[in-house]
């Protein structure tokens, strides 16, 4: 099948293009997300903010990440949820590379303490147009459940 020489060189060639820039998409530099980000729901739709004020505001202060993990603040609407720090187990397993429409770089997993003393799930999707996704979930009664999608962009004062 690959027997003439042409075939060899251009499926070597193939494969080297392939891998290299397989290793491309890899190089993206995470630390250019630390700083601090903010957006609004991004849907104005009940059940895409579901839990949430239609005006609130995400403000989420990245402290350190790397591609083991994320360490932040984040204030939704004036609510101080203090800081959060991604599930290593989740940063070690397929969840740290699972993807949503637009192939985000990296997700984190993180928990946030809420203040009737449950915790909400904290997505943290960053993407290469400098920007983020990020998702809070928690389940519960239809009074007390959350599920918000806010899109946020840098606010002027990453490092």
């Amino acid at each position: 099948m690959f027997g003439a020489p042409r075939y060899r060189i251009a499926f070597a060639l193939l494969l080297a293009l392939t891998l290299a820039s397989s290793l491309l998409a890899g190089c993206n530099d995470l630390r250019d997300f630390r700083g601090t980000w903010q957006g609004s729901l991004m849907s104005n739709e009940a059940v895409l903010r579901q839990g949430m004020a239609d005006n609130a505001v995400a403000n989420l202060e990245i402290i350190a990440l790397d591609r083991h993990g994320l360490r932040a603040r984040l204030d939704i609407g004036g609510v101080a949820y203090g800081e959060i720090v991604s599930v290593p187990g989740a940063e070690a397993d397929v969840l740290a590379t699972m993807t949503f429409n637009n192939a985000p770089l990296r997700v984190y997993l993180c928990f946030a303490p809420m203040q009737s003393g449950d915790a909400a799930v904290v997505l943290i999707s960053l993407f290469d147009d400098s920007r983020i996704e990020l998702r809070v979930i928690r389940g519960g009664s239809p009074a007390t459940s959350i599920y918000a999608v806010f899109g946020l962009r840098p606010s002027g004062n990453a490092p």
